[in-house]
């Protein structure tokens, strides 16, 4: 972890000064030099100075693939932060608290709280139980709002999803929820007895298209055939959201017996 993060640095500082360097390079050729360089007369003998070796593939970029390699750092080193720090370096965001409160009004069942969300990080302070994670588990309307969350003396942090990304977790779940406990599924199993498991993977194609891709020893057997069906079946009596720009990257299964 921590060889990462200093990774990170190092590429930022060496970039960083590289473009430095270069930006006063060109100021000294036109004159520009800062006015508060003392005159010659006055300046001090020049301290010495440590030589750092810059690796050639950082000095050939030119200016925007350094700001590129800066900016590529930077974000690198801001997911590794906790959540409670990244919450310090972010602007307040009440949008996401408009979004946010229904849930916690939901999940923490009138116990007192407060609420403060900045950019995509937000802090709950809270005397309840953390019983409300059992209820963000339990109902799909409560699931996919975030894709972080740490829990401390210091409060509660969690990183929100975007409503998109939300819509395609709740969509899923409430579907992997319909099959298992789908009669329909019960009577193919019954009916073709068979023991093995079907696997399902959900994707969307290029064109927005749902994709579903059906795994498992009995994939092309009867069984398999039968249960896929009532997949297709459910899928179209809740269609995918058109909002959806992405699905969870879990594949499900059902077996048999």
């Amino acid at each position: 972890m921590w060889r990462v993060v200093f990774g990170c640095v190092l590429v930022a500082s060496v970039a960083t000064n590289v473009l430095l360097l270069r930006q006063r390079a060109r100021a000294d050729a036109k004159g520009t030099s800062s006015p508060l360089v003392p005159p010659a007369s006055k300046q001090r003998a020049p301290l010495a100075t440590t030589r750092v070796s810059v690796p050639p593939s950082v000095v050939a970029l030119d200016d925007e693939k350094l700001e590129q390699r800066i900016a590529s750092a930077e974000e690198r080193l801001y997911k590794l932060l906790p959540l409670h720090e990244r919450f310090d370096l972010e602007p307040p965001a009440p949008d996401h608290e408009a979004r946010l409160k229904p849930l916690w009004d939901r999940v923490l069942r009138g116990a007192p709280y407060t609420l403060e969300c900045r950019g995509r990080v937000c802090k709950v302070e809270t005397k309840a139980s953390n019983d409300w994670q059992t209820s963000m588990g339990m109902d799909p309307d409560n699931m996919g709002y975030f894709d972080g969350q740490s829990i401390g003396s210091n409060g509660i942090y969690v990183q929100v999803n975007d409503e998109a990304k939300v819509a395609g977790i709740q969509w899923f779940m409430r579907l992997y929820i319909a099959m298992h406990a789908s009669s329909a599924v019960d009577a193919c199993k019954k009916e073709h007895p068979t023991a093995g498991s079907v696997i399902f993977k959900l994707a969307l194609d290029a064109q927005h298209q749902l994709d579903i891709a059906t795994t498992g020893t009995l994939a092309n057997q009867a069984g398999g055939v039968c249960i896929r069906k009532v997949l297709e079946s459910l899928v179209a009596a809740k269609p995918l959201p058109a909002e959806v720009t992405e699905l969870p990257n879990d594949a499900f299964g059902i077996r048999v017996p």
